[in-house]
């Protein structure tokens, strides 16, 4: 099974990162109607999905700020 979203360069960079650490089979950016769209194939195992919820925890109205960790001591 696969989606298909718009593409753009930032979704194309977690596609990335997401197929490296195994959360998806593959991804493919192709043009439709002259844009471009990213199809991502989906992974399962033992016919369950690997990737069972997402969720945005911050978002335009509100903002949610974590610390990178990188200069704690």
């Amino acid at each position: 099974m696969s989606v298909s979203i718009p593409a753009s360069k930032l979704k194309v960079a977690l596609a990335t990162v997401l197929k490296d650490e195994g959360y998806i089979d593959d991804f493919a950016v192709r043009p439709l109607d002259g844009k471009p769209v990213l199809e991502v194939g989906l992974k399962y195992y033992a016919g369950r999905p690997v990737i069972e919820k997402l969720e945005r925890v911050s978002r335009p109205g509100l903002r949610v700020y974590k610390p990178s960790g990188l200069f704690r001591k």
